[in-house]
């Protein structure tokens, strides 16, 4: 994983410090959007967290059945602590967790992609596809670089943690090494600060 944990950043691998600044910036508010619009689960459906990280999104989910896993210890002891009763968590990478083929409605890699490089995404690509049900989908959502972003929402993508931000069409091309069917789109209205999103819906 690429991604920059020294100086101030090293303060982001506490739980609680994570979730603080995921709240300052408004961090709720595009999980919510990003359930609703991109994510849309249906009752029943099973849900693979990759990169889960605390595991706030399962307080979006209901009737699913809900498997995240993350390679942050901390993080994982934070999800069994507020959400164990709600869903499955384990700590593991993408080629870590043995999963069965095709045993998943829909996989979930928010803010993930920008922390990997590409021999990294396109196995994360790959793993989903792997377990993805025909027509099931893998949603994502990541800081992008654009020729039209505020320069607010530049400056801190530049300087997120994660070393890999990309431009969309990127993030495509290591999508369709995977995928046939990729949507993507970028959007620039989520949080209360300028921020530059990319969205991606692959399906199966």
């Amino acid at each position: 994983m690429a991604q920059r944990t020294t100086g101030w950043r090293r303060a982001f691998s506490l739980p609680t410090v994570y979730r603080f600044a995921q709240r300052a910036i408004g961090s709720p508010e595009v999980r919510e959007a990003f359930v609703r619009e991109q994510l849309r689960p249906a009752p029943g459906d099973r849900i693979l967290d990759i990169g889960c990280g605390t595991g706030d999104i399962v307080a979006l989910l209901d009737g699913v059945d809900y498997v995240g896993y993350d390679p942050s210890p901390e993080y994982i002891e934070s999800a069994r602590e507020r959400f164990g009763d709600r869903g499955s968590f384990s700590v593991g990478s993408v080629g870590s967790v043995d999963l069965p083929e095709e045993s998943f409605d829909i996989c979930v890699a928010k803010g993930v992609l920008h922390h990997l490089d590409d021999d990294a995404a396109v196995a994360l690509f790959r793993e989903a596809a792997r377990v993805l049900r025909p027509g099931g989908r893998l949603v994502t959502m990541d800081p992008v670089f654009t020729t039209d972003q505020h320069r607010v929402a530049r400056f801190l993508a530049e300087r997120d943690r994660g070393e890999n931000v990309r431009r969309l069409d990127e993030y495509e091309a290591l999508a369709h090494t995977a995928f046939e069917q990729v949507s993507g789109r970028v959007r620039h209205d989520l949080l209360r600060v300028p921020y530059s999103h990319a969205q991606l819906t692959c399906t199966r």
